[in-house]
């Protein structure tokens, strides 16, 4: 649930995304996992019956934040070795 909602909210915004720098995709990536995360957190408190404590959800989307550069720079890599499509 908490993944569709953080899709539709970026595929909603996909004109503004295109052609931005790293830094922008990377503040928009930060509020989105952010968001998400709380979504989370409040899901999982609300099925658990009681307030669960928010310190692992935090840890996962400062790690998820953290980790964004290096997968993008991988992943960039990869990309530039693929075949065009002409």
């Amino acid at each position: 649930m908490v993944l569709l909602l953080a899709y539709g909210a970026v595929v909603y915004q996909r004109i503004f995304f295109r052609n931005k720098s790293f830094l922008v995709i990377w503040w928009s990536f930060m509020i989105v996992a952010m968001g998400a995360g709380a979504a989370a957190w409040v899901l999982a408190s609300l099925f658990s019956g009681q307030v669960i404590p928010p310190a692992p959800a935090l840890y996962q989307v400062l790690v998820t934040i953290a980790i964004y550069p290096l997968l993008t720079g991988v992943l960039h890599g990869v990309h530039k070795f693929l075949p065009r499509e002409d």
